[in-house]
């Protein structure tokens, strides 16, 4: 499968599978209990919307600690 949507994350450029929520970078950002329950959602309702709702609040914390500067702490 070709790179056919963007990173999640608004401030990013990246370009991502169609099976993929984020770029790698950003991906590794999010909490490992919230990739589980991206991950919970994604198997168990098999829908993507569902799995981007639940991460959307978790791209815009991180485009918005990306763009506040070196001393934000994600």
């Amino acid at each position: 499968m070709g790179l056919s949507r963007k990173c999640l994350v608004p401030t990013c450029e990246v370009y991502v599978s169609g099976s993929h929520l984020m770029c790698l970078k950003h991906w590794k950002k999010v909490p490992q209990r919230i990739r589980k329950g991206v991950y919970e959602r994604n198997i168990g309702w098999n829908s993507r919307a569902s799995a981007e709702e639940f991460l959307s609040g978790e791209a815009r914390r991180i485009a918005a600690a990306e763009t506040s500067g070196p001393a934000a702490h994600v």
